[in-house]
């Protein structure tokens, strides 16, 4: 409904004390509404900027855990193939523990 039709029907209508009451309690409740809808899109804008600046924390945390484990590895070869080679041998037995039962 257009605003010209709306002032028309309640000009048409009147504009006792109730008519007045129900066109300032209709303002209020608008205003409200509006605050309400401003406040939550400026949460929800809040809460994605913080989730993407934890998102961007993650990424650079395993990237930097990816290069640690690279250079470990190509400075110290033997060690991590004894570090591989334990961890299989645990889970060999682990496996073969449970699959006994």
């Amino acid at each position: 409904m257009a605003i010209e039709e709306s002032t028309a029907i309640s000009k048409a209508i009147g504009s006792g004390p109730m008519e007045r009451t129900g066109a300032e309690l209709g303002r209020k409740a608008d205003h409200i509404g509006e605050r309400v809808s401003s406040n939550v899109r400026d949460k929800a804008h809040d809460l994605q900027e913080r989730a993407g600046d934890v998102r961007t924390k993650l990424t650079d945390r395993v990237h930097g855990g990816r290069q640690r484990l690279e250079t470990e590895v190509q400075a110290r070869p033997m060690r991590t193939l004894l570090w591989a080679a334990g961890v299989a041998a645990v889970l060999g037995l682990m496996i073969g523990r449970r699959s006994r039962r």
